[in-house]
């Protein structure tokens, strides 16, 4: 997939680029990538901030020990909180939205 290398010019009037973004956007946007949380299982929160955006996943282990998605978040960050620095911006994510997390899912 082109659209994944370093230091390739973009020309996106070739049509195996755009069959790789075709496929990145279903890959990104499926919903069976998802799982069930089981509520006796152990939750692992992962957080990461950016200079534009902050986001958040809860994960559990499956049956085979491999951590798989229950739901994430992001979203941009506002013109003052991109003033924060990054530690800050960690810790905007906690009040807002691993709570919310279980109930998203679009």
């Amino acid at each position: 997939m082109q659209l994944l290398q370093n230091e390739v010019p973009l020309k996106w009037n070739q049509p195996e680029q755009e069959q790789d973004f075709t496929e990145l956007q279903k890959a990104l946007s499926d919903n069976a990538l998802l799982v069930l949380p089981d509520p006796k299982s152990p939750y692992y929160l992962f957080i990461d901030a950016s200079n534009q955006a902050i986001g958040a996943t809860i994960n559990q282990k499956d049956e085979n020990g491999v951590l798989q998605l229950i739901a994430c978040r992001s979203r941009k960050l506002s013109k003052s909180e991109r003033n924060y620095p990054r530690e800050r911006a960690l810790i905007i994510i906690l009040p807002h939205q691993p709570l919310d997390l279980l109930s998203f899912r679009s």
